[in-house]
């Protein structure tokens, strides 16, 4: 700025040439700018002004219509937002890494930040005129500061939004320069509810870590580091912003209209919902056994976001109660009151609803307990006790959600007569195949409490010769071998036409692998953990003596007393430490 500032090839004075202005200078501005009129008691010796103690020459005065403060905006001053600095050093301070298209937006808001940085006409003209007033009369002070900060609140106020408009444009690129002005303004108005600055900050939500100040997951496995901006960029790139979503985020806005125990919770619902419906894959049970409920809470996001939010706001309302197509969602009990399961607000608020609405009439499903109890003296079902969703009450919440029109029929070894797991098989691979994605599968998953196989509901994504991609409802995108795949597979369904697979579900490099202790029974587990070590042992006698042994037919408890010796065999061999004492351990065990 020590050149000063140019506007239609007239230079502006600089802030320092401002500062040495004589006398002459206050009056020549308030001449210029036309702010006030000298009060008479000021004006009654204009041939006596007063003394300016300043020798310095006065610089050629501008013409009028140069220093019109209207003719230009830019985006925020730094001083009316939290500059990149401060945005950054927050989220490096978070305890997990930043994932990268969070960085990217982070990136991207502090180069919007440097660049408009004192690039601003009026607000500069507003700013250094507001200090020039002070060489005014003091009794034209206040005729001019009081406007002028006016002025100065809407400068800021606009430049906000222009810095917002810029952010989104950047970041959803078509998706939002492409809505109508009408729509455009909505967006902006949603995201600058609780303030421009709030709109800018980066959050904690959704899967875990350490909550921010309105983050919404607690745990310790991972997070998500996103803002609001980030999410309504992601839903424009996505082209799913319409009037619809529009007014069921106003609606989500409005805190007054919620349940006065969720109030305090207003910005936290709102920012959880708005990365529900832009990033569905991030959707968790996290510690709760609501694998079923998250999974159709995911499907919903995708299907229909203006659904999604508007069951978010309406079982956070007083009446508690939400209408998806024929499916009544009430408010369980409870889920009004922050929890440990770690999971977000909407998901918080929306999981057990679900898992209300699918278990019947005869039970009540409690949060707390995460099972299901006999409600009166309805009578006695299979999940009294229990937790979790079988196929029926899966299918059920799936028809109430989306309408018997829409959902087809499931091939399941569970069904009378019971179809083979190749039949479950077969019929996945068809609805891939017809483009009928993503594909409702239950797999055999775990240990339940008899010791035999737990089950666990999924989106079958895609299936290829070596792997199965799924959405597995623990906010991860994993694959597993296509052999377990085909070995695990309990039941299939379809949803015609299909949800739209959002863009990080399509991106098959987005999926990693799931270690097998996290799907695998514990006796199977077992077994396979002999069989890595098994196959790296060198001497060919030992080896094929232990596979003898292995094929009878172990117990677990065999199993677990042969894992531990071959683990220090395998040792001793690789180090060339203490072999033969190892193999005299292991041999012990082993049939004559």
């Amino acid at each position: 700025m020590s050149d000063g500032f140019s506007i239609g090839g007239y230079r502006l004075p600089t802030w320092s040439e401002i500062e040495s202005l004589p006398r002459q200078a206050g009056e020549q501005l308030q001449a210029l700018t036309g702010w006030g009129e000298t009060p008479a008691a000021e004006a009654e010796s204009p041939s006596t002004p007063e003394t300016w103690h300043d020798s310095q020459s006065v610089p050629e005065a501008p013409q009028q219509s140069d220093f019109d403060p209207t003719v230009m905006r830019w985006p925020t001053p730094t001083q009316a937002l939290p500059g990149p600095d401060t945005l950054i050093d927050g989220v490096v301070q978070l305890p997990q890494p930043v994932q990268p298209r969070d960085q990217a937006v982070l990136n991207d808001y502090a180069e919007s930040r440097t660049q408009t940085r004192w690039s601003d006409a009026e607000v500069y003209l507003l700013e250094n005129a507001g200090q020039a007033s002070s060489y005014l009369p003091q009794a034209v002070q206040p005729m001019i500061q009081q406007p002028l900060s006016t002025r100065l609140d809407a400068a800021y106020q606009q430049a906000g939004r222009d810095s917002l408009a810029s952010i989104l444009n950047r970041q959803a690129g078509e998706g939002f320069s492409s809505l109508p002005a009408e729509q455009q303004a909505r967006v902006l108005d949603v995201l600058s509810h609780d303030g421009l600055s709030e709109a800018m900050l980066p959050e904690v939500q959704g899967l875990g870590g350490e909550a921010a100040r309105t983050g919404t997951a607690s745990g310790t496995e991972g997070h998500y580091v996103n803002s609001p901006v980030a999410s309504m960029a992601e839903l424009l790139r996505q082209g799913k912003v319409d009037d619809e979503v529009l007014s069921a985020l106003e609606d989500l806005r409005q805190y007054d209209s919620l349940d006065p125990a969720l109030r305090d919770e207003g910005e936290a619902l709102f920012n959880s919902t708005l990365q529900n419906i832009a990033f569905p894959t991030s959707i968790s049970q996290r510690s709760k056994g609501t694998c079923a409920a998250a999974r159709a809470e995911m499907l919903l996001a995708m299907d229909d976001p203006a659904a999604y939010a508007r069951t978010a706001q309406r079982l956070a309302s007083p009446s508690g109660r939400a209408r998806v197509n024929s499916a009544f969602l009430p408010r369980v009990p409870g889920t009004e009151q922050a929890e440990q399961s770690g999971r977000s607000v909407a998901s918080r608020l929306i999981q057990p609803a679900m898992m209300e609405y699918a278990n019947g009439y005869a039970l009540d499903y409690d949060n707390a307990r995460d099972l299901h109890q006999q409600n009166g003296s309805r009578g006695e079902t299979a999940l009294d006790g229990s937790g979790g969703l079988r196929l029926e009450e899966s299918q059920r919440l799936l028809t109430g959600l989306f309408g018997d029109e829409r959902v087809q029929p499931a091939r399941s070894i569970f069904d009378q007569p019971a179809s083979s797991r190749a039949e479950v098989l077969q019929h996945a691979q068809e609805s891939l195949t017809a483009g009928q994605q993503p594909v409702v599968v239950d797999l055999d998953w775990g240990t339940n409490r008899q010791g035999g196989d737990s089950g666990h509901a999924l989106l079958l994504t895609h299936l290829d010769d070596q792997q199965a991609y799924l959405l597995n409802p623990w906010g991860e995108q994993n694959t597993i071998p296509r052999a377990d795949f085909e070995a695990r597979l309990r039941s299939a369904v379809s949803l015609d036409p299909p949800p739209a697979l959002p863009p990080e579900a399509q991106d098959l490099s987005a999926y990693t692998a799931l270690t097998p202790e996290r799907y695998l029974r514990s006796d199977q587990l077992l077994r396979f953990n002999i069989q890595e070590h098994l196959a790296q042992i060198q001497e060919p006698a030992l080896r094929q003596s232990v596979e003898r042994y292995v094929d009878q037919g172990l117990s677990i408890d065999q199993m677990g007393e042969l894992l531990p010796l071959l683990s220090g065999y395998v040792k001793a061999q690789d180090t060339g430490n203490d072999i033969e004492s190892e193999r005299e351990y292991l041999l012990m065990i082993l049939p004559n």
